[in-house]
């Protein structure tokens, strides 16, 4: 299978980028193709509400000239997609932010037909880094990705939180297990 990687983290050596690495290699390991994309490095403008997306006949339709299409069109080429954020004020990071609100250009509508799902049955997975808990912190970033997907039809095949970590040495030994085991559950 090929997966993307979607890191929304602007601190490319940081918790998120080290906790994706471990999963991506285990991915790698199991003789699946991994692609990383830094979406801080992407120029990806904010949705400007048009729908021009919606009455597309192929592709994406997005009439904005950026790095979107090209990172919507690796996701609609992939088996998977993994989304990595550190959390911000309970949700994504911003860069990641306006790649998801323009990913409303990933499902046409066009007149006199059905919708089409251009990510549907991909499978799909969040990796959460927060400095604070789980629990009333990064709960409402798993839920906008459960959301996400089904407005998508990707299947969720995981999530990985990983609470209280604000630098790279407040990764427990026990992280880098769960990532090998996020990677399993994103094959399963």
């Amino acid at each position: 299978m090929r997966f993307v990687t979607i890191m929304g983290s602007p601190r490319k050596d940081g918790n998120t980028a080290k906790v994706l690495a471990w999963t991506e290699k285990e991915l790698q390991a199991r003789g699946h193709e991994v692609v990383r994309i830094d979406i801080v490095d992407a120029d990806i403008a904010y949705c400007d509400g048009c729908f021009s997306c919606q009455d597309a006949d192929a592709g994406t339709g997005c009439p904005q000239e950026d790095d979107a299409k090209t990172v919507f069109g690796r996701m609609v080429e992939a088996d998977g997609v993994i989304l990595a954020s550190p959390l911000y004020c309970w949700g994504f990071s911003a860069p990641m932010k306006a790649l998801l609100d323009r990913g409303v250009c990933l499902i046409q509508r066009p007149s006199g037909g059905d919708a089409v799902y251009l990510l549907e049955g991909r499978r799909a997975g969040l990796l959460v880094t927060a400095g604070g808990p789980e629990e009333g912190n990064a709960d409402l970033i798993v839920e906008t990705f459960k959301r996400y997907t089904e407005y998508v039809r990707c299947e969720a095949k995981g999530c990985l939180v990983v609470p209280y970590c604000r630098k790279g040495t407040e990764l427990g030994p026990n992280v880098q297990v769960q990532a090998r085991d996020f990677a399993q559950d994103l094959l399963e």
